[in-house]
């Protein structure tokens, strides 16, 4: 009787540590394939930055599997490009006679781009799982971008005085939240801190969101323009910010 409890207890024992081995396997296996699976991202995201034209990189990284935030940050940025294209496009047809009856189009298809660009924006700073301030920060401070591009266009298109006021709002808001964000980032070098600084600094420069309320009409249009139009990426400066470090946190 002593010896046959002795060998159930040792079959016990040994189906136990044959369940802890396996499991032990098992976890390692599922290690590996997410290290795989992460330096498989890695190569794709790699691959893709190097794609010099904007809207075949934009298509590659839309075929990366998960959507990662760092792949989102850079679908903005390269979006953000793109809206710079359009936005030269604009500017080459309205001073030529042969192209000038492409500007309305050419308006509509940037209020559909920067559209697009405030919704990705959004999503991806509503997640439920919180952005890491390093990319957060890029965001808030594209998002701040593309609303100001966005009130250029209403003005140059609408003339609708509320929408642009109520863009540039919504602009310096976002400029001011990608500097607190990046204010509570550590590792973020000083360069980087000033981006949306300089961004917001541009937009407060003349202080013509003010003035609004203290010049004729028609002088209202000519001033808001002439200002928008200093501040507008290729004449101002504006930066998306700079590239995010090629790093996939596991």
């Amino acid at each position: 009787m002593k010896m046959r409890t002795g060998i159930i207890l040792s079959l016990l024992i040994a189906v136990v540590f044959l369940m802890f081995g396996v499991e032990r396997v098992l976890e390692a296996e599922k290690a590996a394939k997410r290290a795989a699976g992460n330096e498989l991202l890695l190569e794709r995201i790699a691959d893709a930055d190097r794609i010099a034209e904007n809207g075949a990189a934009l298509q590659a990284y839309l075929e990366i599997v998960p959507q990662v935030p760092e792949v989102e940050l850079r679908i903005l940025q390269r979006q953000w490009l793109e809206a710079l294209e359009i936005l030269h496009q604009v500017q080459r047809a309205k001073y030529n006679r042969v192209l000038e009856d492409e500007v309305p189009a050419l308006y509509a298809r940037l209020t559909d781009h920067l559209d697009g660009m405030k919704e990705r924006c959004a999503a991806l700073l509503s997640e439920d799982v919180p952005l890491r301030n390093e990319i957060a920060w890029r965001v808030y401070n594209i998002e701040g971008a593309s609303r100001l591009l966005s009130a250029f266009t209403v003005l140059e298109t609408e003339r609708n005085w509320k929408k642009v006021l109520s863009a540039m709002g919504a602009a310096i808001l976002a400029f001011k939240t990608s500097i607190e964000t990046v204010d509570a980032t550590p590792l973020v070098l000083n360069l980087e801190k000033n981006i949306p600084r300089w961004n917001l600094e541009l937009l407060h420069e003349d202080i013509y969101v003010k003035k609004l309320g203290r010049v004729a009409p028609d002088q209202e249009r000519l001033g808001l323009r002439d200002n928008l139009e200093a501040v507008i990426p290729e004449k101002g400066g504006y930066a998306p910010g700079e590239p995010l470090e090629r790093r996939i946190r596991k």
